[in-house]
């Protein structure tokens, strides 16, 4: 009613609400791994469709992001797949798998190579000093192609920087919803 006033500080409202929306702000650091995690996609990705784009939608790209919570949504826009085939998304879909699975291969390969110095100096090959074993080096893992679902996607998990990423092919309408 005209006249009456708040019951409490507007102003101390104001302040922790405020306050609470920065704390579910992603940190600097996640903010860049996640641009780790496109940049590094979007190179396996590329290098097999070349004249193709990359582009991220969804919270990620909204800004609506929450920390600790995001998945990276990606769409792998290509000209030569209709925007109504979806069997030729769902072979993007997996040939973007193998792609992922190609790029996990050099990246073994390259450190086995690199593991051969060691064994050189006496080591045992998967092993470091103390006898520790090794982890399997892997820049992709739980990679799930999903070739015949409504919108096929491709559901991993960027390792170095434990982002989880979702790539669809020519989703358009995931990129205008986002603008």
């Amino acid at each position: 009613r005209p006249g009456l006033r708040p019951r409490c500080d507007m102003s101390l409202l104001d302040q922790k609400l405020y306050a609470l929306a920065k704390s579910l702000e992603p940190t600097e650091e996640e903010k860049a791994s996640q641009r780790r995690a496109l940049e590094e996609v979007r190179s396996v990705l590329l290098r097999r469709w070349p004249g193709a784009r990359l582009s991220v939608f969804g919270s990620v790209a909204s800004g609506m992001q929450v920390t600790k919570s995001n998945d990276l949504d990606l769409t792998l826009e290509l000209d030569d797949v209709a925007d109504d085939d979806a069997a030729g998304k769902g072979r993007a879909v997996e040939e973007a798998a193998a792609c992922l699975d190609e790029a996990n291969e050099k990246e073994q390969a390259a450190k086995r190579k690199g593991a051969s110095a060691k064994e050189e100096e006496g080591k045992a090959e998967g092993e470091e000093a103390g006898g520790k074993k090794k982890e399997s080096v892997v820049l992709f893992d739980s990679i799930l192609p999903l070739p015949r679902a409504r919108v096929p996607v491709l559901k991993f998990r960027h390792v170095p920087t434990n982002t989880k990423v979702d790539v669809t092919i020519n989703n358009r309408l995931a990129l205008h919803n986002t603008r």
